[in-house]
């Protein structure tokens, strides 16, 4: 239908031009316009129904797909994510180890500490307080 109307217009201006060659005027003008309307028409709904075609093989293939398909997809999608949470996780792993570590040599130094010095002292103190 709208081929249709595009040939009729483009006949009529294509017959203006042959009986008055050379003539630019209103009605020139007013053909071309048209013409140039229709084919911008055209243009719009074909774009109008590719991206309907589009949207419903995007809408098809959303309902074929399987469980696997869909996990596969969300997972590429949250994949910047999940790569960030992953690190961060092996990040946050790694402090909690180095501070175990930490604490660990800590208290083996304060158990030295105490076996060492502060036991010795403490066993000297309550003999002294004995024998006086």
């Amino acid at each position: 239908m709208v081929n249709t109307k595009l040939r009729k217009h483009d006949k009529k201006l294509r017959q203006f031009m042959e009986k008055n060659p050379g003539v630019q005027n209103d009605e020139y003008h007013r053909l071309r316009r048209k013409v140039i309307a229709i084919k911008v028409e055209i243009e719009m709904s074909s774009r109008k129904d590719q991206e309907r075609v589009e949207k419903e093989a995007s809408r098809t293939k959303f309902t074929t797909m399987t469980e696997e398909e869909v996990i596969n997809q969300a997972y590429q999608e949250n994949a910047q994510i999940n790569a960030r949470n992953h690190k961060s996780a092996k990040n946050k792993e790694r402090k909690e180890k180095k501070k175990n570590e930490i604490q660990k040599r800590k208290e083996e130094d304060m158990k030295k500490f105490y076996d060492e010095v502060i036991q010795p002292q403490l066993a000297k103190h309550i003999i002294l307080s004995i024998v006086q």
